[in-house]
């Protein structure tokens, strides 16, 4: 059968199932298996751009039931620039504070954590209008921790960053703020299973 959609989530270690090393790759919050060591889908620069960059990916696969045979990557945008469609107008988008109440709900007991923190002066980016332009970039890792009801821990990573291109000029100031903001917003949206946070296009 032949499945397409956005990536949800990625599973970031490999694990034995029926005695192969397999990862998953959650599509619409169904999880389709991957061999560890299968070329049919390049899933390192998969698990870059769910869990790194925090884009928008839409994929179409082949699979055998919920087993992957073959796969490839129809778009990977970060969310302000994805045009398949999904990516849903402001107004109907979760905010931060929000996805942050439905995190402590569903997980109780969790822990956010500040792995990395960087300023890159002098950083190539497009400024939106078919231009590069040389910026001071804010970059910020983060994790978080969950444990769910089953006691099984999760544990999701991303990373955010804030420039003056791609930030309001009210708050670019605070760069470094909204790159945490945005890497946490990234991460619980992994765990949640949402597509776009609001604080991700400010």
């Amino acid at each position: 059968m032949n499945v397409k959609g956005i990536v949800k989530n990625v599973q970031r270690e490999a694990k034995v199932f029926k005695g192969v090393m397999q990862r998953g790759i959650n599509i619409d919050n169904i999880w389709y298996d991957v061999e560890f060591n299968d070329s049919a889908i390049d899933y390192d620069a998969l698990f870059e751009n769910v869990y790194k960059r925090g884009y928008l990916v839409e994929i179409e696969l082949k699979a055998d039931g919920k087993s992957v045979i073959s796969g490839k990557v129809l778009e990977a945008r970060a969310p302000e620039a994805f045009s398949s469609g999904t990516n849903k107008k402001k107004k109907d988008m979760i905010s931060y504070h929000d996805m942050l109440i439905m995190l402590i709900e569903k997980f109780p007991s969790y822990n956010m954590t500040v792995k990395d923190v960087r300023i890159l002066p002098n950083t190539p980016m497009p400024d939106g209008k078919g231009n590069e332009v040389s910026v001071t970039l804010a970059v910020v890792t983060v994790s978080i921790d969950v444990i769910t009801k089953e006691g099984h821990a999760i544990r999701a990573e991303a990373t955010g960053d804030a420039s003056m291109v791609n930030c309001n000029k009210d708050i670019a100031q605070h760069m470094i703020r909204l790159s945490e903001t945005r890497a946490y917003a990234r991460a619980m949206r992994s765990i949640l299973g949402e597509d776009v946070v609001e604080e991700e296009l400010n």
